[in-house]
């Protein structure tokens, strides 16, 4: 599914003011920009009873100070990968294990392959249909987009 030009700009200005927002705790994150019907192999992390942000959050701002409180490696909801609908423009899940299928591993050209989980995770996710882009930043400030199963996109520190 192509990235049009209007869900790239808001998931770009999701992830910049997350980045400007990450704390010295920020762990790295995972957004999947998804248009539904959500149509992914996800589950849950973390204790239903433990208190979490209410969902939806809507609008960039708001979007980007809840995926920096969550990101914090103090906060129970730090891991997996966190759920924006790019329709409605909310968050709408967030610390989701996403297990992508595997069938395309093979087409993924040796000086392309993700040397870490979590890049492997948005590559492949990045692949389902309902998914217009996989984005992460790291701890270090770096910002990939992922997106039709090819890393289309990073922003280091140099294009700040």
């Amino acid at each position: 599914m192509a990235l049009p030009s209007i869900v790239g700009n808001v998931a770009l200005q999701v992830m910049m003011e997350l980045k400007r927002l990450r704390t010295s705790g920020f762990s790295g994150i995972g957004v999947v920009f998804y248009k539904p019907p959500l149509k992914l192999p996800i589950a849950p992390l973390g204790k239903p009873s433990t208190t979490k942000p209410g969902l939806p959050v809507q609008g960039v701002s708001d979007i980007a100070m809840t995926l920096a409180s969550v990101s914090d490696k103090a906060s129970p909801w730090h891991d997996g990968f966190h759920l924006v609908d790019v329709q409605s423009l909310a968050l709408t899940h967030i610390a989701q294990f996403i297990s992508p299928p595997l069938v395309h591993v093979s087409d993924i050209a040796s000086d392309a392959q993700p040397a870490g989980a979590r890049q492997m995770t948005a590559l492949l996710t990045s692949r389902i249909p309902c998914v217009y882009s996989v984005a992460l930043l790291s701890a270090a400030g770096e910002i990939s987009f992922y997106s039709e199963g090819m890393l289309n996109t990073f922003l280091g520190d140099k294009h700040e």
